[in-house]
């Protein structure tokens, strides 16, 4: 990856800079591409491995998969879920987790499928504007649908 991204990606003790490759990437789409190329067939075969060895072992499983409907994994699921939030919050919230500008936010936002888009094409929404304590409620209540 350092041939493709420069050595400015690994920390002093060669690890991967997550920071400074999100940068990068965020702020230039050919590097992003890149990024998506290089990794995308190892990501989703160890993805669909898991799924399908977990599949053998539990009556219910549930996938948080970044970029699902971008990289097109709802066609592996039953069902899809979004937790909402508009775009607004969302972009406070990534601010306040990752100390991230506003126009780092606004590119990291920019580089998915429009949250509003998500809501639409999910089986299932769960709204989190709201506290944690009412997500987990709705959480609970669907969780407690499908058990009858």
């Amino acid at each position: 990856m350092t041939q493709a991204f420069g050595p400015q990606i690994l920390t002093d003790d060669g690890h991967l800079d997550r920071q400074t490759l999100g940068a990068l990437i965020f702020n230039d789409p050919e590097k992003r591409r890149i990024l998506n190329q290089t990794l995308s067939p190892f990501i989703r075969q160890e993805i669909l491995s898991q799924i399908e060895e977990k599949k053998q072992e539990v009556p219910l499983l549930i996938v948080d998969i970044p970029l699902l409907y971008e990289a097109d994994y709802d066609q592996y699921m039953d069902q899809t879920a979004v937790v909402y939030v508009p775009e607004a919050i969302q972009k406070e919230r990534l601010m306040a987790r990752n100390q991230l500008t506003e126009q780092e936010a606004q590119q990291r936002i920019d580089s998915q499928l429009s949250i509003e888009k998500k809501k639409q094409r999910a089986d299932i929404v769960f709204d989190n504007q709201g506290t944690i304590a009412q997500l987990n409620q709705q959480i609970d209540d669907w969780f407690a649908s499908i058990n009858k």
